[in-house]
């Protein structure tokens, strides 16, 4: 599940991922199309994505159970 939070005036973004693996996500960045977006690898739990909140769009579960945690590749079809 990818959400917005706020600590005091700055904007954060995450994805918290609740099974027993890794798995890979596809990070959706505001601006630029698709050649923004990356696939990372993320562990169960909450997974903070660097800068701000309001540059993220959306991120969503891909599959790739079993990545290694913290893997970050460019925007491929899927």
């Amino acid at each position: 599940m990818w959400f917005r939070y706020s600590v005091r005036e700055s904007q954060f973004a995450a994805y918290n991922h609740c099974g027993p693996t890794t798995v890979r996500v596809h990070v959706d960045v505001r601006g630029g199309g698709s050649t923004n977006d990356y696939h990372l690898c993320v562990s169960p739990g909450r997974t903070q994505l660097p800068g701000a909140g309001p540059n993220y769009l959306n991120a969503y579960y891909i599959g790739g159970a079993g990545c290694r945690s913290g893997d970050r590749t460019g925007h491929t079809p899927h």
